[in-house]
This record gives C-alpha cells, structure tokens and sequence, in this order.
C-alpha cells in the first residue's frame, strides 16, 4: 500500500483480515524521500506506523540509501530520528539501491554521472561479453562510484 493512505482505509485493510503490510516506506529522511521522488514525507511515513501499531498490523518497511548525488549530511536526519522510534516498528532491512533495466537511473544514467555495468554474477551464469549482456539482463551495477 502507499503511505498516502487514508485511516479509514487503513481501518478497513485491518478490517479485511490483513495483519501484515509492506506500505513503501523506504527512508525516513524529507531528503533522501525529495531525492527518490516518492512523492511522501516523513510525518506521512510516521502516521502509516503509528496507525499500524494502533491497529496490531504488523509492517515491513526499509531504509534505502546510497543514491546517486546523495548528500551524506542526509544521513544525520536518520540518527536524529531513529532513537525517537523505538515504540514503532523497526526496519526490516537496510537496502542499497539497486540499478533495474527501466528505472530512473538506468534509462537517464547520464543524468546522474552514473557508467553502469551488468551485475558482476551474469558473467558466471552467461558465456557472453559484457556489451551483449547489457542488451539483456535486468540488474545493474556502478563501474565507480561518481
């Protein structure tokens, strides 16, 4: 679900039987979330868990971070945050970003000074060069970091 979420709504996937929700949140950083263009913010992040405690629904959420042009001062916003949460649901995982055939960052890679590559495991699975790889496979990765 999207943490744009309304309460009601919310009180009816509860009232529908769903006890566990993965409602997208990804960063808790008004920053990181502009950077990702996600379309939310932190106090929106926050409601969607407190009502999920008050409601016994349990979330699974992540924090996603090493972005392209990230600012690393982005990173006090979690060390602020995260002491104050301890009553809410914790992150499930810390998940570096990843580079998928389609997104943002793959399709304008330029943009973001980023020089990708296949994921370095599709030369164990494939016998083919890395300019055939990259006509076809779905993960990848930075050559270096910009």
């Amino acid at each position: 679900i999207s943490t744009t979420v309304k309460k009601d709504e919310f009180q009816e996937l509860y009232s529908n039987g769903f006890i566990w929700l993965q409602p997208g949140i990804e960063n808790l950083s008004n920053n990181f979330l502009q950077h990702m263009n996600k379309g939310t913010h932190v106090l929106q992040n926050l409601q969607v868990m407190k009502w999920a405690r008050e409601l016994g629904i349990h979330i699974v959420w992540s924090i996603m971070y090493h972005f392209p042009k990230e600012n690393n001062d982005w990173y006090n916003d979690l060390l602020e945050i995260m002491p104050k949460l301890t009553h809410l649901s914790p992150p499930g995982s810390l998940n570096k970003l990843r580079y998928d055939r389609f997104s943002e960052y793959h399709t304008h890679s330029e943009k973001y000074n980023l020089e990708l590559q296949p994921r370095e495991y599709y030369k164990y699975i494939y016998p083919f060069e890395e300019n055939i790889l990259t006509d076809f496979v779905y993960f990848f990765e930075e050559k270096k970091r910009i």
